[in-house]
């Protein structure tokens, strides 16, 4: 078994060396390549299944396992002699098999790769976190690679996708400042595809992102600005707290509305179906969590940080007239995947403005708020034409709907947006 895995490494690994190191060269696409491919695919499958055994974690089996690694780290040059320690092992089988990554020939191979790596990280999630910040690492450099089917054409499809976003996921959770990255991959390789004129570009950092492949991209960053919000705020901020720790969790909020805000208004850039439904879905998630878990910094810290916070809320604000812009957008297009999500959104918004709106009155700031109505928008802010608008009579359902819609927003500073502040429900000055 030993031998046969050193054979297949290194006979890919020549295969790359054949082609100028390109894994789409001449090489790759012979029978006998794919032949090594399927080999590799299903040997990580059987590894990942292997140290996936829930025995190992019992005392009795516990040195069965230290066998198995130690059989993996023994074929690296920072292996012993003697037998290192459990944590030692997990390390030395960690590197030795991520050094597999430069001859992954096919994409469903580095997902059984990195099932595998997943797998020793979790063995060893008390120790430090070198290994999830190498897994970090390896998966970016998958997702910044190009992937070809045999046949010779670029990967796509359905299972693509959710191999894409499987990778991605642990990028973002896994790196050593998921925020950063995050910003890296919104702000930085999205942009690629908005400046671009081609419908097939792609990024030039992350060569798997293209507009085909955004949606799937645009799930994975919105769970894991989710995820991270809520690991970040879970533990509740107190008074007794250190002032570094104050600013800290103040910062990361401002970051994360920051990033929110991007991918909220990521959808007016590209206006496909899927990303319009994520939209609501994690829009309304995000919120829900920020109640929850954000509010209460705000809580705290409003009264020695007023001005920090109501430039959040303001940059927040913009984020739920966005959200209020595509709901209106989904109920014209009439499609049932998108109007589903409206009503818990709507009831969402509702809640964030009648919960700023008490802070504020808490801290005497009440006075900042006026009440007005919205209107109905599409995605890009026109408004939308309603019966009422061309002569007729609304509905009872319709004149519901408009009280359903008043809520409070605050004021932009900018004097261009007086005309989109009209419609707004409050304001903060």
């Amino acid at each position: 078994m030993r031998a046969f895995r050193s054979h297949q490494w290194l006979h890919l690994e020549a295969l790359v060396a054949q082609n100028d190191g390109l894994m789409d060269g001449p090489g790759h696409n012979t029978a006998e390549a794919q032949v090594m491919a399927s080999c590799y695919h299903l040997l990580f499958n059987c590894l990942q299944t292997l140290f996936a055994w829930s025995g190992f974690v019992t005392s009795e089996q516990q040195n069965l396992f230290k066998k198995a690694l130690f059989v993996l780290s023994s074929r690296t040059t920072l292996s012993s002699k003697t037998q290192p320690g459990f944590h030692a092992l997990l390390e030395q089988s960690f590197h030795y098999l991520e050094q597999f990554q430069s001859s992954i020939p096919n994409i469903a191979t580095a997902v059984s790769l990195t099932k595998l790596l997943v797998v020793l990280c979790e063995k060893g999630r008390d120790g430090d976190n070198g290994m999830s910040i190498s897994l970090a690492e390896l998966t970016g450099n998958f997702l910044k690679r190009e992937w070809f089917r045999p046949d010779g054409e670029r990967e796509s499809g359905a299972k693509y996708n959710e191999a894409l976003q499987f990778l991605l996921r642990f990028h973002l959770s896994c790196a050593e400042d998921t925020l950063a990255t995050l910003e890296e991959v919104a702000g930085g390789a999205v942009t690629e595809l908005i400046e671009s004129d081609d419908k097939n570009a792609a990024s030039t950092t992350y060569q798997t992102l293209t507009r085909s492949s955004l949606p799937c991209y645009y799930r994975a960053m919105m769970e894991e600005l989710i995820g991270n919000l809520k690991q970040t705020h879970s533990v509740p901020l107190k008074k007794t707290d250190s002032p570094e720790c104050h600013n800290e969790r103040l910062v990361k909020l401002n970051i994360s509305v920051r990033l929110f805000h991007i991918l909220i208004n990521l959808v007016k850039a590209f206006d496909q179906r899927s990303m319009i439904g994520a939209s609501l879905k994690f829009g309304r998630l995000f919120l829900d969590t920020f109640l929850k878990l954000g509010m209460p910094v705000l809580d705290l810290m409003f009264r020695t940080h007023k001005d920090d916070i109501n430039g959040m809320l303001k940059n927040l604000q913009q984020s739920t007239r966005s959200l209020q812009h595509i709901c209106g957008h989904s109920k014209v297009t009439k499609d049932l995947s998108l109007t589903n999500h409206v009503p818990a959104v709507k009831k969402c918004l509702e809640t964030f403005v009648f919960r700023v709106k008490a802070m504020l009155t808490l801290n005497k700031c009440h006075e900042a708020f006026w009440v007005g109505t919205l209107k109905n928008r599409d995605l890009h802010g026109q408004e939308i034409m309603s019966q009422q608008s061309v002569g007729e009579e609304p509905t009872e359902e319709e004149e519901e709907e408009e009280e359903e819609e008043e809520g409070e927003e605050m004021e932009e500073d900018d004097d261009d947006d007086d005309d989109a502040d009209k419609d707004n429900v409050s304001s903060l000055s």
